[in-house]
């Protein structure tokens, strides 16, 4: 086949916004997916008559502005905000409810705490100016260490307007916090066990750790800075679920001209004197470019499709050390009706479990949850970080 410029290697919904944005700025892409079906992990399956699922990512709340605005999704697919962003049902009963009403919520958690309810405002007012350094931060392409480059150091200086913002004392402030647990950050603004676990839940969602281990801020405030509610966690479906935004990101890549092929699995990525020269499929087709762009895994791209003798013995190693540990599985089930919460009989159930729900009554039963996954066990007392949409039959 002739060359193109760049190929990518899958087509999940990272490797098609790629390809919509090379296609856009004039290359020649090709896009290889094995499966039938775009979306990779994004995509909407009918799991029997009349019942339609997206088995593992649902949201397109952390998808962003800048993005859905460059690949023109706002014109092809309808994205529902849900509100709440959260309902918590407690052991005891009760019941906390955030919504994207910073008064609503206060409400909400004056039952449990008079005074988190008057700290809650300036908590998120200050939340959101150091998530919004940390979204400066996901903007910049990483530098190249030990190489920096002047290009590096300009890309840097994007930082400098949030950052400044902030003013002296807040960039204390975001260095102490960065690095320490969730909890330790909580635990300074709030008493209520209800309100921290209802929040310290967005902190360890699809990751490995616990709210009790370092580093879990700045996973927290990466949420924050990538959320559609600006809150601490998104809350929003595709209309026709998560499939119909990847096939809209296929369609857009292929009005600007990249191809994207199916049913075609790449078995090597080709290599001559140190440069990447094309890849091989399974079918024994070879297909040409200078670049590669691969949506697998390191392990699976570096290990794998490419020849690891090819590569540095120290990033080989690298790569091998990275670990792959899952903290999650998933359930769908169908229901014959809306599920019943001894705290919200009486009240607008339907409204309070319009958005996700979620089991995280404090930070001890998020890190007791955690701590089975260093064990390789289950949880007996789980977890549920998100359930978003309740199918009714009949």
């Amino acid at each position: 086949m002739g060359n193109n410029d760049v190929i990518i290697i899958g087509a999940g919904h990272n490797s098609l916004v790629a390809a919509g944005y090379l296609a856009k700025a004039g290359r020649r892409v090709v896009v290889l997916e094995k499966r039938s079906v775009v979306g990779g992990s994004a995509i909407t399956e009918e799991i029997f008559p009349g019942f339609k699922i997206s088995p593992c990512a649902d949201s397109a709340g952390y998808l962003s502005d800048e993005v859905k605005a460059d690949l023109k999704l706002d014109s092809q697919v309808e994205i529902i905000p849900l509100d709440p962003i959260a309902s918590s049902p407690e052991p005891d009963g009760t019941h906390l409810t955030i919504w994207r009403d910073t008064a609503k919520t206060v409400k909400e958690i004056a039952r449990f705490s008079p005074a988190d309810a008057a700290k809650y405002p300036e908590f998120v007012k200050q939340m959101t100016k150091l998530a919004g350094v940390v979204e400066g931060l996901l903007k910049l392409t990483p530098m190249d260490l030990p190489t920096v480059t002047l290009s590096d150091l300009r890309a840097a200086l994007s930082l400098a307007g949030p950052a400044l913002k902030l003013g002296r004392k807040n960039i204390g402030e975001l260095m102490r916090v960065l690095p320490t647990p969730v909890e330790d950050l909580l635990n300074e603004w709030f008493e209520s066990d209800v309100l921290k676990g209802a929040i310290a839940a967005s902190a360890v969602k699809d990751v490995t750790w616990g709210p009790q281990e370092t580093g879990t801020t700045f996973t927290f405030l990466y949420n924050w800075a990538l959320s559609d509610t600006g809150l601490f966690r998104s809350a929003s479906l595709v209309k026709g679920g998560i499939g119909q935004l990847t096939k809209a990101m296929a369609e857009t890549a292929r009005g600007f001209g990249a191809e994207i092929r199916t049913d075609a699995e790449v078995k090597s990525i080709n290599s001559e004197n140190g440069k990447v020269t094309g890849v091989t499929l399974a079918n024994g087709e070879t297909l040409q470019a200078g670049v590669v762009v691969s949506g697998a895994s390191p392990r699976t791209t570096f290990l794998e499709l490419l020849d690891p003798r090819t590569l540095e013995a120290s990033f080989v190693r690298h790569v091998r050390n990275i670990k792959y540990r899952g903290s999650a599985s998933r359930m769908h089930f169908t229901l014959s009706g809306l599920p019943e919460f001894p705290a919200l009989a009486g009240s607008d159930t339907q409204g309070h479990l319009r958005g996700p729900i979620q089991i995280a009554p404090s930070i001890n039963y998020l890190q007791r949850a955690f701590d089975c996954t260093k064990y390789g066990r289950s949880s007996n007392a789980l977890y549920l970080p998100s359930c978003r949409r309740i199918f009714v039959q009949g």
